[in-house]
């Protein structure tokens, strides 16, 4: 996996830790996205470091069920971008940076969700002229 800085000590703790729980974890890329370091499985992004607040780990939970599930944990929150929820994103409670087991458990899930996740359609960059 290739590794992206994000510069901030606090930040860089929560990148590690998303890294370790992702290392043996298939197909896994990391980049920046929304401004974040993210992670990918097979180009789908399913995890990211937030960089308000001091710093959370967010998963993407597209199951209702699952997201329900890690959401009704104490400490989780939806992720609001600005003013926008982000669809089916949790912001794990932060206890879950000192409990490798449980954030490893959740990390799992939101990875095998992104591998099941159909390819996406390439995007042309051919610019139409009328």
């Amino acid at each position: 996996m290739s590794k992206v800085a994000v510069g901030k000590p606090g930040l860089d703790r929560l990148k590690v830790l998303l890294d370790e729980a992702s290392d043996y974890l298939p197909g896994v890329t990391s980049r920046k996205m929304f401004g974040c370091y993210a992670l990918f499985a097979n180009a789908s992004i399913y995890a990211l470091v937030w960089d308000k607040d001091g710093g959370r780990i967010g998963l993407k939970l597209p199951d209702k069920a699952v997201y329900d599930e890690l959401l009704a944990m104490p400490g989780a929150e939806p992720w609001y971008a600005g003013e926008s929820r982000m669809g089916y994103w949790v912001l794990v409670p932060e206890s879950f940076h000192q409990e490798q087991g449980t954030l490893l458990k959740w990390v799992e899930m939101a990875h095998g969700y992104a591998l099941a996740a159909p390819p996406k359609p390439k995007r042309s960059r051919t610019i139409r002229r009328k």
